[in-house]
């Protein structure tokens, strides 16, 4: 008789504010805007829900722990109302940039998404990832100003 299948393992859950929006993205659609011209309700309701971000700025991208490499090591993992799933290929990035901060993952799987020709170990990538991160940071900080 064979054995029931053992259910798959609940994923890792992670603080929801540890989940980011691209702020280059956002930056840019504000400084698209015109001036003088309401904020459309899709950018409007980005911006209500970036709020946090804005008020606890660049704290919200937290240092590194080992918590944030235990998450990126799980399968899957749960950050707010979104589930993500790591693909072995970005965790191994992840895991290095993971000594930085701890929305590694998130990082990889954005910049992946844009630029797909990755093969996962050009150490040349990672170094445009701490890049990203300071932009994303950049970004942040500019979508705050008056």
């Amino acid at each position: 008789m064979a054995s029931p299948a053992m259910p798959p393992p609940s994923p890792k859950s992670i603080d929801a504010g540890l989940w980011f929006p691209s702020f280059s993205l956002l930056y840019k659609d504000l400084e698209n805007l015109p001036v003088g011209c309401p904020p459309l309700p899709k950018l409007a309701e980005r911006i209500r829900e970036t709020r946090d971000w804005f008020l606890d700025n660049v704290n919200g991208f937290r240092g590194k722990s080992g918590r944030s490499r235990e998450v990126v090591e799980a399968a899957r993992f749960v950050v707010g109302r979104r589930e993500v799933f790591v693909e072995e290929k970005r965790r191994e990035l992840a895991l290095k940039l993971s000594d930085l901060v701890v929305q590694s993952y998130i990082l990889v799987d954005r910049s992946m998404e844009r630029s797909p020709v990755f093969d996962g170990v050009n150490q040349g990538y990672l170094q445009d990832l701490v890049l990203q991160y300071y932009i994303e940071r950049q970004c942040l900080l500019k979508c705050t100003q008056p």
